[in-house]
């Protein structure tokens, strides 16, 4: 794209051209100029989706983490529960809440 607009701009250097055929090179060098612009747009456009994709995934991902932590955590409570009251002992335990 970049180098159709290079070539453009080399030919309106030519002397020799009617002003109506700069016009026209000018007209076809601003249509470029606009497509270049509409792509670009799609681009940004497709990168934000793909980053709201990508965020929704981790907002995912630590979620699961939080409740595999909490369901750890509470076994490891029975467990250490368990094995107190096994062994005659008071079991007073409180887990930790999680901090929003």
């Amino acid at each position: 794209m970049k180098q159709v607009q290079a070539d453009y701009s080399k030919c309106l250097d030519n002397p020799n051209l009617t002003p109506e055929q700069m016009m026209e090179m000018l007209k076809e060098e601003t249509k470029l100029a606009e497509m270049a612009a509409v792509k670009d747009k799609e681009i940004r456009e497709h990168d934000e989706k793909i980053e709201e994709k990508v965020n929704a995934k981790d907002s995912e991902k630590r979620a699961f983490n939080w409740k595999l932590a909490g369901g750890a955590s509470l076994a490891l409570a029975v467990t250490i529960g368990i094995a107190a009251s096994v062994l005659g002992g008071d079991f007073n335990f409180k887990l930790p809440t999680k901090k929003i």
